[in-house]
C-alpha cells in the first residue's frame, strides 16, 4: 500500500512539472518580473490582450527601461481591481510611477475572468494567506487554477495528438511582457462551428460591476500618486461597423471620465483614428494588431506619450530612430522609403547586422534575390552566431538553385539553433528540389513537430506524394483541412492520393474542389479522366478530355 502511495505521488509530481514546463507561456514571465524585487518597473502597460500584442515596451524605454507590459488576455478592470490590490500592492509592497491603463469598448462586458484563475503564478507565501483569510475568493477557483496538472488537463490531448494546434503568436520574438502575433487568424473550422454557435446579440450588454470596478482603480492609482494614461488601441473599423453605436457608447464615458478626472486620453478608436484603423494587413483579426500593425501603433503611442510622459530612460540614437521608421514604413509597404532608412541605419552604425537583414527580407519577397543574396551575406559576416541569418541566407541561395551552398547554410543555422523550425523546412524544401523526398520528409516532418502551420503541413503531404506514401499524404492533408481550407494545389495532391489509395468517389470530391478553385487549368480535368477511366465511365472519361483540350486549345 505505501508503495502504491508513493509511485501515486511520484506521477502526479512529474506530471506536474511536464505540464509546468509544457504549457509554459508569457504570463509566467509577467508574474516572475512582478516578484523579482531587484528591478520592479516603474512604467507598466495594463490592459486586454489588445494591449498584450499591440505595445512593445521595447519602443517606450525612452520613457523609462523597467518598462513592461503586464496586459493579459481577458483581463477587465474588476481583475485589476484585485490584482492590484492585493497582490502587486497589497503583498508585494509596491506600485508604478505611471500606468498605460489600455481601455476597450469591450472591458464593460460582463466577464467570468476573476485574479485567483492566475494562482499557478503566484508565490507560495500568497497563495496560502489567500486561500486561509481571504473570505471573498473562491477556493475552488483558487485550488483548480494552482496546480499545472489540473488547470491544463483538458489541453493535454490537443498537445500530444498535435491538433488544433497552430501557434498564433511568435514567441521567439517576445519582449518584456509582449507577445506579437503572426500575420493573419488562422481560424480551423472546429472555431468557426463553436463561434456560429456561440454568436451572441450584436448590442453590448454593459456590466455596472465592471464600471464600478474601472472607476474604483483608478481611485486608487490616484490616491496612490500612480500617474495614469488612458489609451484606447485601434481596431479594424471596417469589420465593426454593426458594433459601432454599442462602441462609441462605450468611448463616451470613458471620454466624459477623462475629462472629469483630467486623465490624459489618447483614443484611436473612436477619437482620433489614424491610418491604422483601416489597414487590414496590419491586423491578425479585426480586434488584435499583428506584428507590422504592433510595431506601427507603437511609434504613434510614442508620438503622444511625449506630450504626458517625461522620458527618463534610455535615449534613442540616430541608428534607433531610422531602424524603427523603416519598420513602420514597412509595415505600411511602403518599401522604397523602408529601404532608405534603413540605409540611413546602417550609415549611423555600420557594425550593426539589423538593417542588412530587414533589406534583404524586402528584397527577397520581392524577388530581388541577388541583392538578398548579398545583404544576408553581410548578415552572417557581421554576426557569424546568428542562426537565422544563415536561414535568411539559404533561402537565398536555394531561390537562385544553389542547392549545396544552401544546404550547408541550413546546416550552420541547426548548429547554432537546433530548434529552429523554418531552418529544418527550408532543408526540406532544397531537399525537395533535390529529388530526394524521403530525406526531405524528415526535415519537414521535424519543422511540423517543432511549430505547426498550414505551409509545413502542405509542403510534407506534398513531399508524401512524391515519395508514393499516399496513405501519410492522405492524413497529412486531412488534418490541414482542420485549420483551413485546401487551396488548389493540396486539392490536387488530395485527389492524388485518394486515386493511388483507389478510394474514387473522394478522389472526384477532391478534384472538383479543385475545378471550382481554379475552373480554367486543365490539370484537375486530366485527373478526374483518369479516375472515370478507373470506375469504368468513358463518357465521363470523354468529357473531361474535351475538357482538357478545350483548355488548351488543342483541338
Amino acid at each position: 500500500m505505501f508503495l502504491f502511495i508513493f509511485l501515486f505521488l511520484a506521477a502526479l509530481y512529474f506530471a506536474e512539472l511536464w505540464m509546468g514546463r509544457t504549457f509554459r507561456s508569457e504570463m509566467n514571465g509577467q508574474y516572475e518580473v512582478l516578484m523579482d524585487p531587484s528591478s520592479p518597473p516603474r512604467l507598466i502597460i495594463l490592459g486586454s490582450s489588445r494591449a498584450h500584442v499591440g505595445i512593445n515596451p521595447k519602443y517606450l524605454e525612452t520613457f523609462d527601461e523597467t518598462v513592461y507590459n503586464l496586459a493579459m488576455n481577458g483581463n477587465s478592470p474588476s481583475f485589476y481591481l484585485e490584482w492590484y490590490r492585493k497582490l502587486y500592492k497589497g503583498h508585494l509592497k509596491r506600485k508604478p510611477e505611471t500606468v498605460i491603463f489600455c481601455f476597450d469598448w469591450d472591458m464593460l462586458y460582463p466577464s467570468k475572468r476573476t485574479y485567483e484563475q492566475d494562482s499557478e503564478y503566484w508565490p507560495l507565501a500568497f497563495f496560502l494567506k489567500t486561500l486561509i483569510f481571504d473570505p471573498g475568493v473562491s477556493k475552488r477557483t483558487l485550488l483548480m487554477n494552482r496546480f499545472a496538472a489540473v488547470k491544463h488537463r483538458g489541453d493535454v490531448l490537443y498537445r500530444l495528438i498535435k491538433y488544433r494546434t497552430i501557434e498564433p503568436t511568435m514567441p521567439e520574438e517576445a519582449y518584456k511582457g509582449y507577445l506579437p502575433l503572426v500575420q493573419n487568424e488562422a481560424v480551423t473550422q472546429l472555431e468557426i462551428a463553436e463561434a456560429d454557435r456561440t454568436r451572441s446579440d450584436l448590442l453590448i450588454v454593459e456590466d455596472p460591476k465592471q464600471r464600478k470596478a474601472f472607476l474604483d482603480l483608478m481611485d486608487e492609482f490616484q490616491r496612490d500618486g500612480v500617474k495614469v494614461v488612458l489609451v484606447s488601441l485601434p481596431d479594424y473599423l471596417p469589420e465593426l461597423s454593426e458594433r459601432m453605436k454599442g462602441i462609441k457608447d462605450a468611448y463616451a464615458f470613458i471620454r466624459k471620465f477623462s475629462d472629469d478626472r483630467g486623465i490624459p486620453l489618447l483614443d484611436y478608436n473612436a477619437g482620433q483614428t489614424t491610418e491604422i484603423s483601416y489597414n487590414r494587413s496590419l491586423y491578425y483579426n479585426r480586434t488584435h494588431l499583428n506584428k507590422p500593425g504592433s510595431t506601427l501603433f507603437s511609434r504613434v503611442l510614442w508620438h503622444e506619450l511625449v506630450n504626458h510622459v517625461a522620458p527618463k530612460g534610455r535615449v534613442h540614437t540616430a541608428y534607433d530612430d531610422a531602424l524603427w521608421l523603416g519598420d513602420c514604413k514597412s509595415a505600411l509597404g511602403d518599401y522604397p522609403a523602408a529601404i532608405q532608412y534603413y540605409l540611413n541605419a546602417v550609415q549611423a552604425d555600420p557594425s550593426q547586422y539589423a538593417p542588412h537583414e530587414k533589406m534583404g527580407l524586402i528584397y527577397f519577397e520581392h524577388k530581388r534575390d541577388a541583392e538578398a543574396l548579398a545583404e544576408f551575406t553581410k548578415v552572417t559576416e557581421l554576426n557569424p552566431n546568428y542562426a537565422y541569418g544563415f536561414l535568411c541566407l539559404g533561402n537565398a541561395m536555394g531561390e537562385r538553385q544553389k542547392y549545396l551552398e544552401a544546404i550547408t547554410c541550413f546546416e550552420k543555422a541547426l548548429r547554432l539553433n537546433p530548434r529552429l523550425d523554418i531552418a529544418y523546412y527550408g532543408m526540406g524544401v532544397v531537399l525537395l528540389h533535390q529529388g530526394k523526398p524521403q530525406l526531405a520528409i524528415e526535415y519537414l516532418a521535424k519543422a511540423a513537430s517543432l511549430k505547426l502551420d498550414n505551409v509545413k503541413l502542405a509542403v510534407l503531404a506534398y513531399a508524401y506524394i512524391q515519395a508514393k506514401e499516399y496513405a501519410k499524404a492522405m492524413r497529412v492533408y486531412l488534418k490541414l483541412m482542420n485549420f483551413s481550407p485546401l487551396n488548389f494545389e493540396d486539392c490536387i495532391g488530395l485527389g492524388t492520393a485518394y486515386l493511388e489509395l483507389k478510394k474514387y468517389n473522394a478522389a472526384i470530391d477532391a478534384f472538383s474542389r479543385a475545378i471550382a478553385l481554379s475552373p480554367a487549368n486543365p490539370a484537375p480535368y486530366e485527373q478526374l479522366a483518369l479516375v472515370y477511366r478507373k470506375i469504368g465511365r468513358p463518357d465521363m472519361e470523354r468529357s473531361m478530355q474535351n475538357k482538357v483540350h478545350e483548355l488548351r486549345g488543342t483541338r
